[in-house]
């Protein structure tokens, strides 16, 4: 049986480990969101009449998946480079 310090010094330790968790996973998602907020304004820049949505990592590290109307794009992270077109897993042939 753990004795009542013992226990109290766990409890804390455990309560600062997973504050500590939070934090990094909130820094992640902020970070993701920031990037994906350049993505779209770069891409609402450059085509301004289109419809810019659907912003998200895609599977390939580095670059994010977005829709400019129907059509599905590739760009990198600063927005400054971009592919139209699918993207193939050569393992299951899936877009």
């Amino acid at each position: 049986m753990i004795g009542l310090n013992a226990h109290s010094v766990l409890v804390k330790w455990v309560s600062v480990v997973a504050c500590g968790f939070a934090f990094t996973g909130a820094t992640i998602a902020q970070t993701a969101s920031a990037e994906e907020a350049v993505v779209k304004s770069a891409l609402e820049a450059k085509f301004p009449k289109a419809k810019v949505g659907n912003i998200r990592k895609a599977v390939v590290g580095g670059l994010y998946e977005a829709t400019i109307d129907t059509d599905v794009i590739y760009v990198d992270a600063k927005g400054t480079h971009m592919f139209a077109g699918g993207m193939y897993d050569l393992a299951t042939m899936t877009n």
